[in-house]
């Protein structure tokens, strides 16, 4: 991949091929969004609660330094997180908000969870589980599936992956947040 510019949470530089030259941002918190939130709020740029686009841009970097953060709970939240959140929380659209928070599981979703309890092999703190095929609209359950099974007692390491559309093998890999 060649890029430009990468704007990013995580301690490691991204890997570009060969020699191309980029901005990588990293404000060394503990979420994406609140690194591009800083640059939002660096810039001048301000939310408008009664535009739609502005609450649903808002709404979603609330879920994404909530996921990031592994629930607000994980040792890279930082201040820059918290007021971040804080700030994007007056513009969130709550009803987006909750639909989001309590997403409903297509059926399929439920039986492929059900088949991958019974199917996933362990091994010391590690599971791992093949999902078999799934449709590109239900290929969330691939990452879904990593996040539950960091919830089973002994694992601190998932790994999910699937087939989807029968021709991408796509996977998900999760550990415990520290």
């Amino acid at each position: 991949i060649v890029f430009d510019v990468v704007i990013d949470h995580h301690v490691e530089l991204p890997v570009a091929n060969g020699d191309s030259h980029y901005l990588f941002i990293n404000l060394h918190t503990g979420s994406a969004c609140a690194t591009i939130y800083g640059l939002i709020h660096y810039y001048g740029v301000v939310f408008d609660e009664e535009e739609v686009k502005d609450q649903n841009v808002a709404t979603s970097m609330l879920v994404g330094i909530y996921t990031d953060t592994c629930s607000l709970l994980g040792d890279r939240y930082t201040e820059s997180d918290r007021e971040a959140y804080n700030d994007l929380f007056n513009y969130r659209n709550p009803e987006s908000l909750r639909e989001i928070a309590q997403f409903k599981r297509p059926r399929q979703w439920i039986t492929l969870k059900a088949d991958a309890a019974r199917e996933a092999i362990f091994q010391e703190a590690v599971a791992v589980v093949g999902l078999g095929v799934v449709s590109m609209k239900n290929r969330d359950i691939i990452s879904e599936q990593a996040t539950e099974m960091l919830l089973w007692s002994g694992i601190n390491l998932s790994i999910s992956f699937a087939l989807v559309d029968g021709n991408m093998v796509q996977g998900s890999v999760r550990s415990n947040c520290a």
